[in-house]
């Protein structure tokens, strides 16, 4: 089964064929989508991450006029330069608008498509990724959301009692919980993110990105940094950690303000994965991991 996101076929009109003629070169969406997972809040907002990508789509109750486009680019993008606005209805060129902010000297390109729903709604499809952007990608995921949909298995369970981690099976206990698309927290137990990508080298430049864009981050400092030897899912590999002192009271953190932190990219069970596995100091003994992290990574010896 394929999620809500087609019926908006029903609305498109006879401009709409620069997207749909996309399709006759495109797999199924099952097959578009194999590396990425995303998450339902409700029918108007819908996330999905893979590849390096968060991909977001978000209906807005507003009549599609030119005033109610330019209101919904505002609560996509605080700031936004419009790329395209030819509102013919074509959705690779309907309303499209771009945000690209550094953070902290690591562009991160922000592109959006804004397309006219049925029921006097505005759908919103963004995408945001560092460094680069692939274009054909990101025109051929909007062709797809719209003509095929997204299909089922690419949305996880709100809240799930076990985890599918690439093939590996993993009990969730009361305490875990969402932070996004393949992003669990189960607070006091730690915190684990990752990403699936098309080869080794993207997963191992995207394990950099993440390193150097949390290393920029206002509310953290560099305490210790360091290369370790672990088994990531039964796979020999380098780990970089890094200790960060979080400048936040103990009272937020609940305890210890210093956070480790493994950065992981390896090729497991044939996909490749960057992961991002992350606890407070207090929340494991001295040389050991926290017990969700030790899940999917040991310390070699």
């Amino acid at each position: 089964m394929q999620r809500f996101f087609s019926i908006l076929i029903i609305i498109l009109l006879p401009g709409f064929v620069t997207a749909q003629n996309l399709l006759s070169n495109l797999p199924s969406s099952k097959v578009f989508f194999e590396n990425f997972h995303g998450l339902s809040n409700d029918n108007d907002h819908n996330y999905i991450e893979g590849e390096g990508y968060n991909i977001a789509i978000v209906t807005f109750h507003l009549e599609p006029t030119e005033s109610n486009y330019k209101k919904a680019a505002k609560k996509t993008f605080h700031k936004y330069v419009v790329l395209k606005q030819k509102m013919n209805g074509d959705p690779l060129e309907n309303f499209v608008i771009e945000n690209n902010d550094p953070q902290k000297g690591i562009p991160l390109i922000r592109k959006a498509f804004l397309i006219r729903g049925e029921n006097n709604t505005i759908t919103v499809i963004s995408f945001a990724r560092f460094i680069r952007m692939d274009s054909n990608f990101v025109n051929n995921a909007v062709a797809m959301i719209i003509y095929n949909g997204v299909y089922d298995s690419v949305f996880m369970h709100v809240r799930p009692s076990s985890l599918d981690f690439l093939g590996h099976n993993i009990a969730l206990g009361n305490t875990c919980h969402w932070m996004g698309p393949d992003n669990m927290q189960c607070t006091h137990y730690g915190q684990m993110n990752w990403s699936v990508y098309k080869t080794m080298a993207d997963a191992e430049e995207y394990k950099q990105i993440q390193i150097d864009a949390n290393k920029a981050k206002k509310l953290t400092k560099v305490i210790s940094e360091e290369k370790v030897p672990v088994i990531f899912e039964g796979v020999e590999t380098i780990a970089d950690r890094i200790v960060f002192k979080v400048k936040l009271p103990k009272m937020v953190t609940g305890g210890s303000n210093a956070l480790i932190v493994y950065y992981v990219a390896a090729e497991v069970h044939g996909k490749f994965v960057h992961c991002v596995m992350s606890f407070y100091e207090d929340e494991a003994p001295q040389g050991k991991l926290a017990p969700f992290i030790a899940e999917v990574m040991k310390l070699k010896q």
